[in-house]
């Protein structure tokens, strides 16, 4: 696994990160029970906002600094670099989520709203690994995406 982010410098706090995976996970849940498209869509937003560094307005990343604030937790620090992709990722999924939705709803078609469900229930295994596991599957694909890129491969040989 990338020891130090290649794309960014940032910091990011780890207690953090698996709490704000745990509002995603539970979301999701009840997302997946409730079939309200109103969840999808703040979390699609949410998602957006800590994928592109605007964490600091993120609702669930503000939720989970406070949680971790007033427990007194410790939050040591990781690369921001990989949570940002796994954000971007649950981005893509969410949108991809609400589509399936929409689909579902205005045609009629069954078939679109299970796979919609479907989806939700992948991110939310994905939120749940990170979450209760500290296992971060979008982590990993960035990982592996940038060991196969050609212009990191000389760096890692030598």
């Amino acid at each position: 696994m990338v020891t130090q982010c290649p794309v960014t410098t940032e910091r990011t706090g780890q207690t953090a990160t698996r709490i704000s995976a745990f509002f995603v996970f539970t979301s999701l849940i009840l997302l997946m029970s409730t079939q309200s498209p109103w969840i999808i869509l703040i979390l699609a937003a949410d998602f957006a906002l800590r994928g592109f560094g605007f964490a600091h307005i993120s609702p669930i990343a503000r939720a989970s600094a406070s949680v971790v604030s007033a427990l007194n937790m410790t939050d040591s620090l990781i690369d921001a670099g990989p949570k940002r992709f796994a954000a971007r990722l649950g981005l893509s999924f969410s949108l991809v989520i609400s589509a399936l939705f929409l689909t579902g709803w205005l045609a009629g078609i069954g078939i679109c709203t299970a796979a919609a469900c479907g989806m939700a229930g992948l991110l939310a295994l994905f939120a749940g690994l990170e979450a209760f596991l500290d296992y971060c599957v979008g982590c990993r694909i960035y990982s592996l995406v940038y060991s196969l890129l050609p212009s990191n491969r000389n760096v890692q040989d030598s």
